[in-house]
């Protein structure tokens, strides 16, 4: 059974990166890029493999959990309120609904929102700082907290770059 479970948890892993890939890039042969994206998940599991795997495996679940969800659901609420507006949304929304949202949802979505999350950050960072996660070695939730708050995230930034520049580039073509 566990077996079967982590099989479908990687076909959905897979799926999840490989969909935007292919709406993007129609072009690219799925067998190959599949294929690229199963090897570079390996190489990433093997680490986890080792006799310090599930040391590391904590440590990054903590910071995904504790500061990049947060992080990211931030970024999330900023992007719908300020970006792509809530009027816009919550007219979307009432064509589906059976009651329609009114102007308090502007406010929950541009303000209560974000500043909920925001405390919410805050509180963790502070929590981090007096309370160091699971009485791991400091230098050990330092490079974890590296991996999965800034480099992680700069490396995506990166390739979404990179990659939307290769796919105008080929648009122009």
């Amino acid at each position: 059974m566990l077996v079967t479970l982590g099989v479908d948890s990687a076909f959905s892993l897979t799926e999840a990166v490989s969909t935007p890939i292919f709406d993007e890039s129609p072009h690219l042969k799925r067998n190959v890029t599949i294929a690229i994206l199963s090897a570079i998940f390996f190489i990433i599991g093997i680490f986890f493999t080792t006799g310090a795997g599930l040391y590391w495996l904590d440590i990054i679940d903590h910071y995904i959990n504790t500061f990049l969800l947060l992080f990211v659901g931030i970024l999330e609420v900023v992007a719908v309120g300020y970006i792509l507006g809530p009027v816009n949304l919550r007219d979307y929304l009432n064509q589906f609904s059976d009651w329609a949202l009114k102007g308090w949802y502007d406010i929950i979505l541009k303000v209560a929102i974000p500043l909920i999350l925001g405390t919410l950050l805050v509180l963790n960072i502070y929590s981090e700082l007096t309370n160091p996660y699971g009485g791991y070695d400091t230098l050990a939730l330092s490079i974890g907290f590296f991996i999965v708050v800034i480099a992680a995230p700069i490396a995506s930034f990166i390739l979404a770059m990179v990659m939307q520049a290769r796919w105008a580039a080929e648009e122009e073509e």
